[in-house]
C-alpha cells in the first residue's frame, strides 16, 4: 500500500515514502517500527499506519563514514554513503544515493477479436533512476533544549518504452508496429527544522516545520506505423505542474501523577500545486505533431488542514491505556 507515513527517529519528513527509503543505507539503520494504529496525534493520511525507521545511534565521537555498492545484471548499478560526525553537543551529518534500475522483458500475445486471431511479439523496458543529496545538523543546549535542521534534495525518474510487431492469424503477413515512450521526472527539495525543550523528565515542549517542494514533469508518446516504418497515427501529451507544502506542528506532553502523562498539540498542513497538461496529435499531411487545445487543461489544488489534539496516557503495572481527540478542518 502507498497509504503511509515515513518516519525518522520519530520525526516526521516531508519526502514521500518512495524517495527516503532509497536514501537511507540499510546499514545505518537501528529497527524499524511499524505502528498500524496510530493515535490522535497523527494525521489520518496515513490509515495504513506509520514507518518510523531508528537510526542507530553511536555512542563513540568523532567522525566516521558508512558505504555501500550495488551492481547487477542488465547494466544496473548503484550506492549511498553517509558521512556523519558527532563532538561533544554537536551532530552533524551528508548522504548521497544513486540507483540506476532498468528491467528488459519480451512479451508474445495472441488476442482474439470478434472471431480473430491477432498475434503481437515485441519488447519492453522499464526503469528508474532515484538520486538524492541530504544532509542534517543537530546541537543540543545543556541537556535541555536541542535545535535540529535537515534537508533533502534530489531527483526521482521512471521511465517506459515498448515496441511490438502485430501479424495476421497464421503469422504470415505483417500488420502494424506500435511503439511509446513515457517518462517522468520529479525533482524535490525538502526542509526539516525540530526544536525541542525539556523541562524535567517527560516534560516536553516541540516544535516542528517541514517545507517541501516538487516538480512533475511527465512526457507520454505513442506510435503506430505501417511495415516501411512510416506513422499511420500518434499522439503526444505533456504534464508539468510544480507542489509545494508546508507541514507545521507544536505539540506539550505535562506527566501527572507519576503514571499518567496529559499531550496536547495542534497539526497544520498547506499545500498548493499546478496541473499542466498538453495533448498533441499527429498530423499525416504536416508529418508533425498538432496541439490539440480542446484537450489541454490546468488544474489548481489547494488542500489546507489545521487540526487540534488532545491524548491522555496512562502506564499502570502492564496496563497501558491511551485515549485521544483530534478535531480537524479541511479546506479545499
Amino acid at each position: 500500500s502507498e497509504n503511509f507515513q515515513v518516519f525518522i527517529d520519530g520525526k516526521k519528513t516531508g519526502v514521500e515514502p518512495n524517495i527516503i527509503l532509497s536514501q537511507i543505507p540499510a546499514s545505518s539503520i537501528d529497527r524499524i517500527e511499524i505502528i498500524t494504529n496510530p493515535s490522535a496525534k497523527y494525521d489520518p493520511e496515513g490509515t495504513s499506519g506509520i514507518l518510523n525507521i531508528v537510526l542507530k545511534k553511536g555512542n563513540h565521537s568523532g567522525l566516521s563514514f558508512i558505504s555501500n555498492l550495488n551492481i547487477g545484471m542488465y547494466d544496473n548499478y548503484g550506492g549511498d554513503g553517509l558521512l556523519s560526525l558527532k563532538k561533544n553537543n554537536l551532530k552533524a551529518l551528508i548522504g548521497f544515493s544513486y540507483n540506476r534500475r532498468e528491467f528488459p522483458n519480451l512479451v508474445k500475445l495472441e488476442r482474439n477479436i470478434e472471431g480473430n486471431n491477432l498475434f503481437s511479439e515485441g519488447e519492453y523496458t522499464r526503469g528508474s533512476t532515484p538520486y538524492g543529496l541530504r544532509s542534517g545538523i543537530e546541537y543540543t543546549f545543556k541537556k535541555k533544549n536541542t535545535i535540529s535542521f535537515s534537508a533533502n534534495l534530489g531527483e526521482w525518474s521512471m521511465l517506459f518504452n515498448s515496441k511490438n510487431k502485430y501479424f495476421n492469424q497464421n503469422k504470415t503477413f505483417f500488420l502494424f508496429l506500435t511503439e511509446s515512450y513515457f517518462e517522468r521526472k520529479s525533482p524535490y527539495i525538502d526542509l526539516n527544522f525540530n526544536e525541542k525543550t525539556e523541562f524535567s523528565k517527560g516534560h516536553e515542549l516541540s516544535l516542528d516545520f517541514i517545507y517541501s517542494y516538487r516538480k512533475g514533469d511527465e512526457y507520454n508518446l505513442n506510435y503506430k506505423k505501417d511495415s516501411k516504418d512510416s506513422i499511420l497515427s500518434g499522439s503526444k501529451s505533456e504534464e508539468k505542474g510544480p507542489a509545494k507544502r508546508i507541514n507545521t506542528r507544536i505539540n506539550y506532553i505535562y506527566p501527572f501523577l507519576k503514571n499518567f502523562s496529559l499531550e496536547i498539540g495542534s497539526e497544520g498542513e498547506f499545500s498548493r500545486s499546478e496541473d499542466m497538461v498538453f495533448y498533441y496529435e499527429y498530423d499525416s499531411l504536416r508529418r508533425d505533431f498538432v496541439l490539440n487545445e480542446k484537450l489541454n487543461r490546468e488544474v489548481l489544488y489547494k488542500d489546507d488542514r489545521y487540526a487540534p489534539y488532545l491524548l491522555f496516557k496512562s502506564n499502570i503495572s502492564k496496563l497501558n491505556i491511551q485515549s485521544g481527540l483530534r478535531l480537524e478542518l479541511t479546506d479545499r
